[in-house]
């Protein structure tokens, strides 16, 4: 069992995640799995505190709001053509 900001994230679950990480071990493939379900908990929980619509179905293995979320909260740089050749 996990616990991310009160939420459980019950055994169960991580079982299911692990066919998602194949690993050289049983552990390594829990470990990855615990580790993708919590950041996915993390991002719903964030997108949940800024109202974006499907945060709030935790039963749901959608990830529509990981992009809602994502152009929000991004904020990606723009490189001049002058960066772009200094740095080429």
């Amino acid at each position: 069992m996990i616990q991310v900001n009160h939420v459980t994230l019950d055994e169960s679950r991580v079982l299911s995640e692990m066919q998602y990480h194949p690993s050289a071990s049983q552990r390594e493939a829990m470990m990855k799995a615990a580790e993708a379900l919590i950041i996915g908990e993390l991002l719903r929980q964030r997108a949940q505190a800024l109202g974006i619509e499907g945060a709030d179905d935790v039963a749901s293995d959608s990830a529509d709001f990981v992009t809602a979320l994502f152009d929000r909260e991004l904020q990606l740089p723009e490189a001049t053509e002058e960066e772009c050749r200094q740095y080429f």
